[in-house]
């Protein structure tokens, strides 16, 4: 009895639901809001966790297979006080100034060194000469400074064996710190992998030794960086000109899965040395992103660019008005404003982490009469940094399906009979 009195209830209360009424527009209304609503919001979560969070950075500590890599080091030439080259220059070339010759030699010896960071060579030293002071200053610097690290390198070796030619190692390259000598630089080699100066466990000795020769009109400034970026204005310098030292690093470096580079720059937040900026004379790192921005400033506010510059922008090389235009405008500082303040140059996905772990100078040496510089690696690397991609577009595809399957039950089937249907009605 009981039973049939439920079911009666149950069929009248099913009958009711049933109609047209307006309960029932309600009700479905507000399970298709609820619905849209959902779907509306963990698309939303989905699409930003795929732009923003899709690269990962994971940790590998297998060290004992690594075959790691050291660090580019580089030598730039610095004004020394000797100017005695100069002197010979000037006297051979019989050029004409209103200052005395010490003055004039010594102002074109500053001229020579002149780089983004330094503008000490004086403008007025120059009235009655030409617009570059007298010279061509490119032959100057041609004729007075080394093309080759054979002559001011009297030793070099790597993991305790001597390095015949230093040429080998050290390649000469005109950058904007000057005159320059490049190890293990990809400015030289095509990635990574072809870079000459690896090391692993099996190598006791991980250090690279240079003896410098000294008494020249320059002294030496070291830049110990990633292989991937060259000395800039910006670059942490080392002391290479006094008592005998050796420099202890530690080394970290990133490795990349290959679908990295498929992933849009936004989401990685990195770029490769293969994408380099559009008209920029380099590869890309970060460095290089900096100078090219530099030069853009130079020309764009001075219409010219420092004789530093890679030479495609040689018809636009300053004169010593110029300089001052640069100097003045402080462009170096303009572009350090502008790259923090728009965060407009990118790190690097291959640079290495570089920490500087302490110095010791020591006191004898098996040659003498030179400059001793030791860049050692203080410990084998532990650790090395891993960037993967954790969300794919096909996870982000999978993902929105898997949504509007759970709140709204359809499925690519669906939108397939749909369109059947539609198709089917007009025939």
């Amino acid at each position: 009895m009981s039973d049939n009195i439920c079911m009666r209830i149950f069929q009248k209360f099913y009958k009711w639901f049933r109609q047209e009424s307006l309960y029932y527009r309600v009700f479905w209304a507000i399970i298709i809001s609820i619905s849209a609503w959902n779907i509306l919001s963990i698309f939303v979560l989905t699409i930003k966790r795929y732009f923003s969070d899709s690269i990962s950075i994971g940790i590998e500590t297998t060290y004992l297979q690594w075959n790691n890599t050291f660090p580019a080091v580089s030598f730039c030439l610095t004004k020394n006080r000797s100017s005695g080259r100069v002197n010979d220059f000037v006297a051979a070339e019989n050029i004409p100034h209103k200052v005395s010759r010490a003055i004039y030699v010594k102002n074109l010896h500053d001229y020579m060194f002149t780089n983004p960071n330094n503008f000490h060579f004086k403008e007025d030293y120059c009235d009655g000469l030409n617009s570059t002071c007298g010279v061509d200053i490119l032959r100057l610097r041609r004729e007075i400074l080394p093309s080759s690290c054979q002559f001011f390198m009297a030793n070099v070796s790597y993991l305790g064996k001597v390095v015949e030619n230093c040429e080998d190692i050290f390649k000469f390259h005109q950058l904007e710190m000057g005159y320059c000598y490049l190890a293990n630089n990809i400015l030289d080699y095509k990635s990574f992998d072809n870079l000459p100066l690896k090391f692993d466990i099996s190598n006791r000795e991980k250090s690279l030794k240079v003896h410098l020769r000294g008494g020249f009109i320059w002294k030496y400034e070291m830049y110990v960086h990633s292989p991937d970026d060259l000395p800039y204005f910006n670059s942490i310098t080392y002391d290479a000109f006094s008592d005998p030292t050796i420099y202890r690093f530690n080394v970290e470096e990133y490795d990349n899965n290959p679908d990295v580079k498929e992933e849009a720059l936004q989401q990685r937040s990195c770029k490769f040395p293969n994408e380099k900026d559009p008209g920029s004379p380099w590869h890309y790192s970060f460095s290089t992103c900096m100078s090219y921005l530099r030069i853009k400033f130079e020309l764009d506010q001075c219409n010219c660019t420092h004789f530093t510059s890679p030479e495609k922008y040689k018809p636009f090389y300053c004169d010593t008005k110029g300089l001052r235009c640069i100097s003045d405008a402080q462009i170096t500082a303009q572009v350090k404003e502008f790259v923090v303040s728009k965060n407009a140059c990118y790190p690097s996905c291959v640079e290495q982490q570089i920490t500087l772990v302490g110095t010791n100078q020591i006191q004898s040496l098996d040659v003498t009469d030179t400059l001793y510089i030791e860049i050692s690696i203080t410990n084998l690397p532990s650790v090395r940094y891993n960037r993967v991609v954790t969300q794919t577009y096909l996870d982000l595809v999978v993902s929105v399906g898997g949504v509007i399957g759970l709140f709204a039950g359809a499925s690519a089937l669906n939108f397939l009979e749909i369109v059947y249907v539609l198709l089917r009605k007009k025939v």
